[in-house]
């Protein structure tokens, strides 16, 4: 754990790649959410499910009554007009591709100031750590280990700053849709996780 603080601290330089990722993420889930959101018509025509058609704007006011008229006015205004429904996905995969850039840039810039302190670490060193040292072990510190750290912790960061954020706006989503359901679903989870733990467990 102390390891994984001291490569971390690195991250600290690059605090606005960090940010800007963030906001990328955030902006990829609620699209990628809304996209999703999209097949809802769809699946009520499937299950015969009887749809409110909302052709203008409806009136404000904090109620459910309120969002679920805007929402249904919104989704026919996409279905509607295809042009905005394509921006829709283009715009989902335009921020995806702007947090996996930030996180790029992120993670080379960790690597490289890694390589760095190694290196200013190998310049001062007494000429006695090299007579016992094997030349090809110190080439392999600057190289191979640290992009084994590359891959192994900092191609975690992506999803330590995208999962908390999909989890929470995907909760908020499904308890704004039907939070008995929701409610449901998270009870029946770790029960479902526990059973089938067990199983696996007098499998083997």
């Amino acid at each position: 754990m102390k390891n994984l603080q001291k490569i971390l601290k690195y991250a600290l330089n690059y605090k606005k790649y960090a940010l800007l990722n963030i906001i990328s993420n955030i902006l990829s889930v609620i699209f990628e959410l809304v996209a999703m959101l999209l097949f809802i018509p769809f699946l009520n025509l499937l299950f015969n499910e009887k749809i409110v058609i909302v052709s203008s704007v409806p009136t404000f006011s904090f109620s459910k009554d309120y969002f679920e008229a805007y929402f249904n006015f919104t989704m026919n205004q996409y279905i509607a007009d295809n042009d905005k429904l394509a921006a829709l996905f283009l715009l989902k995969n335009l921020f995806r591709y702007l947090a996996m850039f930030f996180i790029a840039v992120m993670r080379t810039g960790i690597v490289k100031d890694l390589r760095k302190d190694i290196y200013n670490k190998i310049l001062v060193l007494p000429l006695s750590y090299y007579s016992e040292e094997k030349k090809g072990d110190i080439l392999s510190r600057i190289t191979t280990d640290v992009q084994e750290i590359e891959f192994s912790i900092l191609n975690s960061l992506e999803m330590l700053f995208r999962e908390p954020i999909s989890v929470i706006l995907s909760l908020a989503v499904m308890i704004a849709i039907n939070p008995h359901l929701t409610l449901f679903s998270l009870i029946l989870l770790p029960i479902t996780g526990l059973i089938i733990g067990r199983l696996g467990k007098s499998l083997k």
